[in-house]
């Protein structure tokens, strides 16, 4: 029996982080981040966040992981206010790599069709 609140909850995690992110961080290794999508396991207690950037550049990413690192209590802690979960999941992020293989995908079909 599948259920859907994982699912729901990971909905509401990924709508109220965007909120924060945009709204609410003033840390600059947080700008350009876009959160892309949430997931949570099964006990609730991991949310994995994938986000993109505006800047892929080495330097991009490795400003984006630190901002993330510096903000996961800030954001963990703004989550609890917002929501109404006895517990807020511990947040683990990952970079979307989809737009990238997208694009790079794109290009291949356009080599081959000329």
């Amino acid at each position: 029996m599948r259920t859907v609140r994982p699912e729901r909850v990971a909905a509401m995690i990924r709508q109220e982080l965007a909120r924060i992110v945009l709204f609410d961080t003033k840390d600059p290794g947080m700008q350009g981040i876009v959160l892309t999508g949430a997931r949570v396991s099964a006990d609730l207690r991991i949310a994995w966040v994938t986000y993109q950037l505006h800047d892929t550049s080495p330097t991009g990413r490795s400003e984006a992981i630190e901002g993330l690192a510096r903000a996961a209590g800030f954001l963990r802690s703004s989550l609890k206010s917002k929501l109404s979960m006895r517990m807020v999941p511990e947040l683990r992020f990952e970079f979307d790599d989809h737009a990238h293989a997208v694009e790079r995908i794109d290009a291949i079909l356009k080599e081959v069709d000329e």
